[in-house]
């Protein structure tokens, strides 16, 4: 499954592998790529920035569509596009 998240400012969207809170408070949603770490969402509270990944693994949570192939069907993952909330 290919997961977009579409950054808090929008200035940035970007395919994922993981998520995690950190951040000088412990409130930022972020993600490492190549060794670069990206703030994707500040919010006020942990407590807030876990509701978000809480969110996020909801739409995780096994979808997939049914393509036709010649031997019978198979699944295929979706590509999620997530926009990170403003609070």
């Amino acid at each position: 499954m290919k997961l977009w998240i579409r950054s808090q400012d929008k200035m940035t969207l970007m395919q994922v592998n993981f998520l995690y809170i950190g951040g000088t408070y412990k409130s930022e949603v972020m993600t490492d790529k190549n060794n670069i770490l990206y703030s994707l969402g500040l919010y006020k509270t942990k407590t807030r920035a876990l509701q978000v990944l809480d969110e996020i693994e909801k739409i995780l949570k096994p979808k997939y569509e049914r393509t036709f192939e010649f031997k019978g069907y198979s699944e295929q993952p979706t590509t999620i596009i997530y926009e990170m909330p403003k609070e």
